[in-house]
Formats: C-alpha cells, structure tokens, sequence
C-alpha cells in the first residue's frame, strides 16, 4: 500500500525524530479519485470537529456555508451548496478531520504507516483546495506527519526546527519563536508523493493555483519524559521515603536523595522500560476491521483475480517461531500454506495474488486462494477489492 523506500529499521534509525525524508511515488495516487471526495461530501455532516473550511486568516463559520434542515423530522445540517462552492471557488481550503471515521481507504493508510513506524496514528486529516494563497501560515505540529498527495499538486517548504522535539503543550504561539528565513527543504509534492515532517519542524503548504487533495496522517511517539513520569509514578508510590510530606517531619536534603536514586534504579530498569513499551502498545488504538461481504460468496477464493494485492492486515502480528497469527490478542494456528504465505508477506510486504502463487510453489493456486480467502475473514490479511 506504501512503499517506504527504506525499512522500518532505517527509517527509526536514520530519520524519526531527526529529518523530513521524501518519498517519491510512494502510494497509489488512485486510492481516492473526484468520486470518492463526492461521496465524503455527501456522507460527512458540517460539524465544528470534523468538517472545517479555512480562508484568509482563520475558520469560516459553519453557518457561511452550511444550513440547518429538517429532513423526515430529524434535524441536520447540510452543505449549502452555492456558498460552499463559491468559497472553494474564491481560495478556501477544506479540512476533514479524522477522515478515517467515514473513509476505509483514509483508515487503511493510516494503519500502514502505523505498522511501518510501530507508532499510535490517527486517522488522518484531509485537505482540499482549488488554489488560493493557503490558510495556516508557518507553523509546527506537536506529533510527526506522513503527508500524501493523491489529486494535484503542492508546494511544501520546510525550516529547521528552533525549539526542536516539542511536547503536547508546546505549540508554536506557546514557545514564541519565530520560522527561519530560508527552507531547508522545498518540493513539490506530486500525486503518489509522500513526505515525513518530525515533529518541531517549521512548514508551510503553498496551493499551486490547481485542484489538490493530499492526506496527513499523525504518528504519536511517546518521549522520555512520558516513560520517566510513568516509571516514578507507578514505582515510587510504594517507597515511603517518596510519600513523605514535603517540609513535614524535617524533611532533609538527604531524604530527597534517596527518592531521587529510587526514582533513577526505577527508570533504568529495563524490566520498567519493557513494562512501559508493553502498556503503550495495549492501549493503542486498533485497527478497525472492515467487512467485504463478498468473500462469504466466494469461499473457494475463485475470483480473486491475478493483480488483486494480498498484504497482511494492521490488526494481525505474525509470530513465525510458533506459525501463528496474532488478531486482536487471540492466537490463530496456522497449517502449513498459510504459515508459508504469511512469512512471504511478513518479508515482502504486499504482494499480487499472481507474485504470491509463484513464490509459494510448489502449492497449488486453488490452494493458495482458498487459503487466503479463509485468512481475509479472520483479518489476518487484507485483500484488494475484488472484481464486480
């Protein structure tokens, strides 16, 4: 669905938290086309949350460009749509957030770059516009960002960092620094491009006087300073000296001391640290699972078609020592094939059903179907959309 270019491996090595990286033709720019955007527009309800219009300097109310309806006794609102047009039409820019909400295409991409950093994603904001001058000026975000660009063109100039690897609370206005003068990297993002910004760096999206659409999806690294606070917190409650009321009793410079050399032997634990990353990764999000009622009516895999891709699903880890596939927490067992198939994928990445049946030799390709037909229902791997 992504291709990276480097392996989760390098980029975690090479460029979380370090440098923006641009990935050349990256995604499939076909994964959202005019029609899909039609449909969005017509199934998202103008809400303050989720459906924003930006233009000059700030958020046009709703009420510019929407109306309140009664519809079979229910009210609503909906797009009204002479004035939405007209916005879009004069420079103004769209945001859908959290698009993964009512887009399986947005939440699949989503789950893909969280699989490939190991991170918490959201699931995505999409932005759209018909050019204008841009609406949100210079400024950084708090968590790192995948932008991709599937409709159009736009140009992306990014400064170095003067307050680097901010925190939550620390937004741009917060801090009071000012954007460097010169980029330290200015493209173009075209269709299929994807570009990773750390979090802290400066930006700026320039709309190049066409129709865009691009997607920016959200990873949330966990710092430092969250495991120490979450070590002391969980470890020091048990260590009296750590309870003791400050400035009561003669509280002394040596009883702070010793908190401080609990609270250090607590951190450098790796079994705290293991504890940290462990609990971290149970209350990530997951993936939802998407239905495709059409495999029940295709048990046998048959119309699967040779170019159809085949990876594994966000909510699957494949644990090769013990040929098993972990969905959600639950164990699933795997026979011999699709033990096979889930390590050529694991390798890999996505493949074709065609590429799939040729490494998988000497099985037979009804085989190899039928296997992959069972597995996509029990969301161990995802499979393209099947022919009409």
């Amino acid at each position: 669905m992504i291709d990276f270019g480097v392996s989760p491996e390098e980029f975690r090595a090479q460029l979380l938290d370090q440098r923006p990286q641009l990935f050349k033709r990256a995604v499939e720019p076909g994964q959202f086309s005019w029609a899909d955007l039609n449909q969005l527009l017509f199934l998202i309800e103008p809400s303050e949350a989720l459906f924003k219009l930006f233009a000059g300097d700030g958020v046009v109310p709703l009420e510019h460009y929407s109306e309140e309806v009664v519809e079979l006794g229910l009210q609503r609102r909906r797009l009204h749509k002479e004035r939405f047009s007209r916005l879009m039409a004069g420079g103004a820019t769209l945001v859908l957030n959290r698009l993964e909400l009512s887009s399986p295409q947005a939440r699949r991409l989503a789950d893909a770059v969280g699989r490939y950093t190991g991170q918490t994603t959201n699931g995505g904001n999409a932005y759209l516009s018909f050019g204008g001058r841009g609406s949100f000026g210079r400024h950084w975000d708090v968590h790192d960002v995948f932008a991709m660009q599937f409709i159009g063109r736009k140009r992306w100039q990014l400064f170095a960092p003067t307050f680097p690897l901010p925190l939550v609370h620390h937004t741009y206005s917060f801090v009071g620094h000012q954007c460097p003068a010169t980029p330290a990297l200015d493209c173009v993002l075209e269709p299929g491009d994807l570009l990773y910004i750390p979090r802290g760096w400066w930006h700026n999206v320039v709309p190049l006087q066409e129709a865009s659409f691009h997607l920016s999806v959200g990873v949330f690294v966990p710092s430092v300073l969250d495991y120490v606070m979450w070590s002391c917190n969980r470890f020091l409650q048990g260590q009296l000296a750590a309870r003791k009321g400050l400035g009561a009793g003669g509280t002394t410079h040596e009883d702070l001391q010793q908190v401080m050399r609990l609270a250090s032997a607590a951190v450098l634990d790796p079994a705290h640290l293991a504890d940290f990353t462990q609990s971290m990764a149970a209350h990530r999000p997951q993936p939802m699972a998407e239905m495709d009622l059409r495999l029940f009516a295709d048990p046998n895999g048959e119309r699967l078609a040779a170019g159809q891709t085949v990876a594994l699903s966000a909510r699957c880890a494949y644990d090769a020592a013990r040929a098993e596939a972990v969905v959600d927490g639950a164990r699933l067992k795997l026979d011999q094939l699709a033990a096979q198939l889930l390590k050529l994928l694991a390798a890999a990445g996505p493949l074709s059903l065609a590429a799939l049946c040729q490494r998988a030799a000497p099985h037979a390709q009804e085989a190899v179907r039928a296997t992959l037909n069972t597995l996509a229902m029990r969301d161990v791997v995802v499979l393209g959309p099947l022919p009409a």
